[in-house]
């Protein structure tokens, strides 16, 4: 059985535990981390996975089969749409938008 390959973006406290969630999951498998602080580095290479700088670089090197959005809340519209516009799958963390307005706009989207 092929293990889902799942990247997450943000590598933040909230970002490390999903890491752990699917490192430690028998149906999937990290496949990236996508974070510009250097301090995303050493989570990476603990984790040993590749880490990008950004969903663009990503996405130009690997096309996970979903994605986890786990950055900073005023990121999540950009990010959200980027990952629509590539095709995959993401789980957004909340809020999904700083404004209901936003997030209705994003909802209709995604419809």
């Amino acid at each position: 059985m092929n293990k889902t390959r799942i990247a997450v973006a943000g590598a933040g406290s909230i970002g490390q535990a999903h890491a752990e969630v699917i490192r430690q999951s028998a149906e999937a498998t990290l496949a990236a981390l996508v974070d510009p602080a250097a301090s995303a580095a050493q989570v990476a290479e603990q984790a040993q996975v590749p880490l990008f700088s950004s969903l663009e670089a990503l996405f130009a090197h690997q096309r996970p089969d979903a994605i986890v959005l786990a950055t900073p809340n005023p990121l999540h519209m950009s990010h959200a749409r980027a990952c629509m516009a590539a095709g995959v799958p993401i789980l957004l963390e909340k809020p999904a938008a700083p404004t209901l307005h936003e997030a209705q706009a994003l909802a209709d989207e995604v419809a």
